[in-house]
């Protein structure tokens, strides 16, 4: 239910416990009352003092000052199965959340958010990467196939409209903005900048735009290649963006990988991996990584051009390849599971979901920076917003497991016709409530700001992000403290 309540059931008995004798005063709370029975619902005859801090909080968890969290310590992947999206732990083996949704065409995992599309129902969806909860849904009145999450938002590609379009990640059912009016493109990848393809005959045109998902792009090159484009993908790195475009050229001829100059279009290197059919193309520090369905995970080294060797298992139906923890670790969507492949290992971790995984996304492992400094400073970054603002979340979900069962109480208290203190509670979770929407724009924002630190080795853009990390911390706290300070007052005698 979270996004919305709250705990007060731990408030209750903090606040009733302070005295040696309770056998009279304090409240009993149910962990799950049934809505029939004759629970007690008496309150305290003393007053209680609401807390100035959460270290009042006993017996929640220590309050998530700077340096106490402890992180997730899980590495994810979500997956798409039929009717349902995923998130799997891979070292754990186990799934860890899951959400029902409609039959997806593409998936993209980024800024605290996993984006789906959906070109039956003409949808654009938007997950919290944490529980899998809906915080986002834009219909684009077409047929959407493809997705790629950016810094305040997320491109689509609209097979229907012609056009990659603009979804605003702070304005969930706003209509698309068209960002590039792309006819026939058939591949994109994003991030800002975007490189789409666009078949011709006999030539295609690739394409690369700088663009928001606020309004019309820029084009900043076009160049011509001879050929089919199955695939594009734009790779980040500390130096830069490198461009990558899949080609299948005319006649017998096999398909073929060009890397572009990211200045004007030209081909900078090329190579023939000699693929059969493709099922995922991607770009991971020194490697290129293909979804071979007929010769299984194939990965190649972009400076040498030659193939790494990587474990071989019979793996089928490839549906979709990952890079997860770092270069030399993939997740495979195979059949009816996702493979943990690791380059020079000799065994595969398979975490079987029951049903065919078609998509299989994981956020991008940040890049080694070359200043010290900046990596430093980056690390530091991200290991507090992983740590402080996972113990803030924990915190809060804990709260939340709470909320149905105050809830219970304030229907029970009705019925034993106290309606004064049932309104009491009520109005205490409904500001709660309000509460908790707050704090989800905070988490969001904490999560496109990790994605943005991973992004960057400017020490100065760096530094600048420093104060926006601690206003986003400082903000989740002081919510979570004013949703203490009202559950207090709750159960506190005339509060």
């Amino acid at each position: 239910m979270r996004r919305a309540v709250w705990m007060l059931g731990f408030v209750a008995l903090v606040a009733c416990g302070g005295s040696e004798d309770t056998s009279t005063t304090a409240t009993t709370v149910v962990d799950d009352p049934a809505p029939d029975t004759t629970a007690t619902t008496a309150v305290p005859t003393t007053t209680t003092t609401s807390p100035t801090g959460l270290e009042a909080l006993e017996p929640f968890p220590d309050p998530p000052d700077p340096g106490s969290g402890e992180g997730s310590g899980q590495t994810l992947v979500w997956a798409v199965t039929p009717g349902r999206v995923v998130g799997v732990d891979v070292e754990g083996g186990t799934v860890v959340a899951e959400s029902a949704v409609p039959s997806i065409d593409d998936a993209d995992v980024g800024f605290g958010s996993v984006w789906l599309v959906s070109c039956e129902e003409g949808v654009v969806l938007r997950l919290d990467d944490r529980d899998l909860a809906e915080v986002g849904r834009w219909e684009t009145g077409g047929c959407p196939t493809a997705i790629a999450a950016t810094e305040g938002g997320a491109f689509v590609l609209d097979v229907e409209a012609q056009a990659v379009l603009g979804i605003d990640g702070a304005l969930p059912g706003a209509e698309p903005v068209v960002v590039v009016d792309a006819v026939g493109a058939v591949a994109f990848d994003a991030g800002s900048p975007i490189v789409f393809a666009t078949p011709g005959d006999p030539l295609a045109t690739v394409s690369l735009v700088e663009a928001t998902p606020f309004g019309p792009g820029e084009t900043i090159w076009e160049t011509q290649l001879n050929g089919e484009p199955l695939a594009a993908f734009v790779h980040h790195s500390p130096f830069g963006p490198a461009f990558y475009v899949l080609f299948q050229p005319p006649g017998d001829v096999p398909p073929f990988v060009a890397v572009l100059d990211p200045a004007d279009g030209t081909i900078l290197d090329s190579w023939d991996p000699a693929p059969g059919e493709i099922a995922a193309f991607l770009v991971s520090e020194d490697l290129l990584v293909l979804g071979d369905a007929a010769q299984g995970v194939r990965v190649f080294d972009t400076e040498t051009d030659e193939e790494v060797l990587v474990p071989a298992p019979d793996l089928e139906d490839i549906a979709a390849v990952q890079p997860i923890g770092g270069e030399t670790t993939l997740a495979v969507a195979a059949g009816d599971a996702v493979h943990v492949v690791t380059t020079g290992a000799e065994e595969v971790d398979v975490v079987d979901l029951g049903a065919n995984v078609a998509h299989v996304v994981a956020a991008d492992p940040p890049p080694v920076c070359p200043d010290r400094e900046a990596e430093l400073l980056r690390q530091d970054l991200l290991e507090r917003i992983d740590g402080d603002g996972h113990a803030i979340a924990v915190f809060a979900d804990e709260i939340d497991s709470r909320v149905e069962t105050w809830r219970r109480v304030a229907d029970q208290a009705e019925r034993d016709g106290d309606v004064e203190e049932a309104d009491r509670i009520r109005a205490a979770l409904d500001a709660i409530e309000e509460l908790f929407g707050q704090l989800s724009v905070l988490e969001l924002g904490l999560g496109s700001l990790a994605d943005t630190i991973g992004r960057t080795c400017d020490v100065d853009e760096l530094a600048a992000l420093t104060p926006e990390v601690d206003d986003q911390l400082s903000g989740m706290t002081g919510i979570v403290e004013e949703i203490v300070a009202i559950g207090f007052d709750t159960v506190a005698l005339g509060g």
